[in-house]
Parts: C-alpha cells; sequence; structure tokens
C-alpha cells in the first residue's frame, strides 16, 4: 500500500484519489477548536467567521464545543448558519440588494428562533434596511460597523459621522442597534506579537470613544463584536467584546508566521507531479491557479510538505511550476501541499475529504456554502422561487 507520511500529515494510497483534491485533517480541526476555545476562556467569548470552512459539518463540530454564535459575510453562510441549529448569525456584509433583503427576511420567517442580526455602516444602508424590515414587518437588529483599519472598504470611520449613524439605527423604524461591530483585518500584517497588540489598543480607543460618545446621548451598546485571527486574543481582555476569527479553524501559511498561536495548519492538497524540466531544476504539478489560493504572491500561494526548499515560481490555470532547489520530485510522485490562504482555497472545491490520523478516509465535508445560492438544506432560493 502506497503512502504519503510527513510529520502528523498522512495518507493512504493517495493513487486512489483524483488530483488535486482537498483534505482536511479532522483530529487537527478538532485541535484547533479545543486550543481556541481555551484561549477565549469560554465558547461565549466567540462569534467565529465560518468563511474559512464553508460547511455545515465543520459548524456542527464547533456548536459541539459550545460555540453558539457565528459571523458570515453571504447570505448563503447564513442560510447554512441557521439550518444547522445555531442561536445566533451575524452577516458581516452589507445587505442592500432587493433580492438579497427579501431572502434575509424569509430566512427570519423561516428560522424564527435565530438572532440573525446584519451590519450598516452608512445611512444608505440604515434606509434600506430599515425599509425591508418594515416591508416585512420584521425587526432587525443591526450592528453599527466601524472601520478601523481592515482596508476591506466597508463601515464608517471613527468621529462625528459614527456617532450619528449610530443614533439613526436607534432611531429608525423597523430597526434595533445591537451593537458595534470593528473588524481590522490582519492589524497592519504585522508578525510580531507587541506589535499586533499595539494595534489592537489604539483600534480600542475608537472603539471606546465611540461607546462614550453614544452613551452620553442616552444610548447602551449591547454588544462589541471585534478582531480576527491576528488580532482576537488582544481583544479578549475587554470581557464585554466576543472576538470573530475565521481563518484558525484550518489556518495555513500566512497565518502560521505568527508563532504566538499554536493552531496546527489543518488542510492540504493532494497533487501530482504531472512533467518535468531538469536543465531548468523544475516540475510541473496539477496544481494551478484553480486548484489553490492565487491571492498570495506566488511562492506563498503552497509548500510542499517534506520539501520545504522547494519553492512554487509559476502558475497558471491548471499548471503549477515548482523549483525543486536540491528536493526530489519526480513525474507520478503523489505530494501533499499546505495552502497559503485556506480560505480563498476551500471554495475551489465542492467539498473536502477527511482524513483521520491513520492516513485513511472517513468522511468528506461538504462545502454548501461555497455558492451564493445556498443548496443544501431546508430553504432553496433561486430565481424562480422569488417570483
Amino acid at each position: 500500500m502506497s503512502v504519503i507520511q510527513v510529520g502528523d500529515y498522512k495518507l493512504n494510497r493517495p493513487e486512489t484519489i483524483e488530483t488535486p483534491a482537498m483534505l482536511v485533517y479532522e483530529d487537527m480541526v478538532r485541535h484547533n477548536i479545543r486550543e481556541m476555545v481555551g484561549i477565549c476562556g469560554s465558547p461565549g467569548r466567540l462569534i467565529p467567521h465560518i468563511k474559512t470552512h464553508k460547511s455545515p459539518s465543520v459548524l456542527r463540530m464547533q456548536m459541539d464545543a459550545g460555540i453558539n454564535a457565528f459571523k458570515c459575510a453571504t447570505l448563503s453562510e447564513a442560510e447554512m448558519i441557521a439550518s444547522a441549529g445555531a442561536q445566533e448569525l451575524l452577516i458581516a456584509f452589507p445587505i442592500l440588494h432587493p433580492k438579497k433583503i427579501e431572502r434575509l427576511m424569509a430566512l427570519k420567517t423561516s428560522y424564527p428562533l435565530v438572532n440573525i442580526r446584519v451590519i450598516a455602516g452608512d445611512l444608505k444602508h440604515v434606509e434600506l434596511l430599515s425599509a425591508g424590515a418594515v416591508s416585512y414587518r420584521q425587526r432587525l437588529s443591526v450592528y453599527l460597523d466601524l472601520e478601523i483599519g481592515s482596508e476591506h472598504g466597508t463601515g464608517v470611520p471613527p468621529g462625528d459621522a459614527a456617532e450619528e449613524l449610530y443614533v439613526a439605527i436607534s432611531e429608525t423604524p423597523g430597526l434595533s442597534v445591537a451593537g458595534i461591530h470593528a473588524y481590522d483585518g490582519r492589524v497592519g500584517e504585522t508578525v510580531e506579537p507587541e506589535s499586533r497588540r499595539e494595534a489592537v489598543e489604539k483600534n480600542l480607543e475608537h472603539v471606546y470613544t465611540l461607546r462614550d460618545r453614544v452613551n452620553k446621548r442616552g444610548l447602551d451598546v449591547p454588544d462589541i463584536v471585534a478582531g480576527g485571527s491576528w488580532s482576537f486574543r488582544f481583544y479578549l481582555k475587554d470581557p464585554i467584546i466576543r472576538v470573530s476569527p475565521g481563518n484558525w479553524i484550518y489556518f495555513d501559511l500566512v497565518n502560521s508566521v505568527m508563532t504566538d498561536l499554536n493552531f496546527k495548519p489543518a488542510c492540504a492538497i493532494l497533487g501530482q507531479v504531472v512533467d518535468a524540466q531538469p536543465l531548468k531544476d523544475t516540475v510541473t504539478i496539477d496544481i494551478g491557479q484553480k486548484g489553490i489560493a492565487h491571492d498570495p504572491r506566488v511562492g506563498e500561494r503552497l509548500r510542499v510538505l517534506g520539501k520545504e526548499s522547494s519553492e512554487l515560481v509559476g502558475q497558471s490555470e491548471e499548471h503549477g511550476i515548482l523549483r525543486l532547489n536540491g528536493e526530489q520530485l519526480e513525474i507520478g510522485d503523489f505530494f501533499l501541499a499546505s495552502p497559503g490562504h485556506a480560505c480563498m482555497t476551500t471554495v475551489k472545491y465542492p467539498e473536502a475529504l477527511v482524513i483521520n490520523e491513520n492516513g485513511d478516509i472517513i468522511d468528506q465535508f461538504d462545502h454548501t456554502a461555497r455558492d451564493r445560492v445556498h443548496r443544501s438544506g431546508s430553504i432553496l432560493y433561486t430565481e424562480k422561487s422569488m417570483e
């Protein structure tokens, strides 16, 4: 029986799996969940983003650990969360399109026991959400989306505009104010823990200033949701803040540079060498841009496990060019590669094969929230169904 084994990563009979294929190591996912709950001290401090795994199976693993509130970016993800039986979800992306508001209201009607929340970073958001809520005789719980450096292009900047927007949410028909949502991305992509802590301190000044200003106007801030995988642990010093990291569940090369975190890269891509160029010291692999996230720079898109000196130097849609740098790989060889960005890798595959610690396939995680339409569960939205 052929076997690939590199450290904790083992796979039996790779030749039985068509490549490229996404693999997820179940024991490592469970380790990451235990580690996250341990860092936070309680599952109640977490409202993790599900963008990385997009799978109801992984969501249930998180729920089994006591996590019952989740953050997402799309209605498809929200539909998956609600259908899995979570208690709360936050859609951290502006919902403005009439069809999306219709889907949102249908979701609230179908799952009345799920606390479904949204964000607003502009008065136009408030107006459209209010019109939708009133039209459907619903009430929407809305977080003010505070821009504190995520560079995602959403949210209101700190200052007078943020204060007035918070007041507007609280006074607008059909809406109730949920609190403040403040996401900071990679906090400058700084690796050093102290630098990230200092960045979070500055972000908290903006959050606390806004809270103080609206308190003086007689308004409460019931909840604060802040932080991603690069910053979450520094927000935990404030017991009322819930943190919303996402990538930690699978982790990846880009995030693993943070050595202060003990998460394990839990996913890998199985690939095969399909050609070789000995005079150039390169081989061609079947992991192109359609097989792995290609938003990192080329050399950071993957790392071949056990062949760490090799380097990805080029990609097209289906081809990858790997410079060996003294490593040995031949035509026909199978290998495991750790992705640079797990979130953007998940969307390349409809499912991931689940591997146990013995290297055997035991299940698959369907990426049911990968598409813009949620095709698994009790709700199916199509153009026809909304006519």
